[in-house]
């Protein structure tokens, strides 16, 4: 009999014994999840537009996005003959319905014919969100002529830029 319980015993601490070693390590898998987004794009659909205006005389001309300061400052106004001011319009595209950042520099580089103009003041909104893939903003526009200024063309250039949230 105490050969029994000896044998009982050895065997019990084996079964523990093993136990304990196959508790010691363990191991699972590990996964990874991501997605490729579209890259964002962006397109200037309209361009910003001014009308026309009267040389030689001192004042602003705003597209409607300058709200209080849109249309003609006194004197430029050339009555029915102004055209039409606009901003320019850019289409954004992209991933889904992400947020965006719209980087639009305080001035354009002012060119074309027409002298005396000194500056064109550019304006935007901080951030955009795109719906469905596409979005659309507007830049907005503030001309100074001077009293200098000779009848032409006026041009205005500028990099316009947006960028994933």
């Amino acid at each position: 009999m105490k050969n029994s319980i000896k044998t009982l015993a050895v065997l019990a601490l084996v079964g523990f014994a093993g136990t304990a070693f196959a508790q010691n390590n363990a191991s699972t898998t590990g996964t990874a999840s991501g997605s490729l987004i579209a890259p964002i794009t962006l397109v200037q659909t309209t361009p910003m537009t001014f009308g026309n205006a009267v040389a030689g005389v001192a004042g602003t001309i705003g597209t409607p996005g300058e709200g209080s300061l849109a249309g003609f400052s006194t004197g430029l106004n050339p009555g029915t003959q102004g055209g039409t001011q606009g901003d320019a319009v850019f289409t954004v595209g992209g991933n889904g319905n992400f947020t965006f950042a719209i980087t639009t520099p305080a001035t354009a580089t002012v060119g074309g014919s027409a002298t005396g103009v000194t500056s064109i003041a550019l304006g935007s909104n901080a951030t955009g969100a795109l719906s469905g893939g596409s979005a659309t903003f507007h830049v907005w526009g503030l001309a100074t002529v001077t009293a200098a200024s000779v009848a032409g063309n006026i041009t205005g250039t500028w990099t316009e830029a947006v960028a994933y949230n």
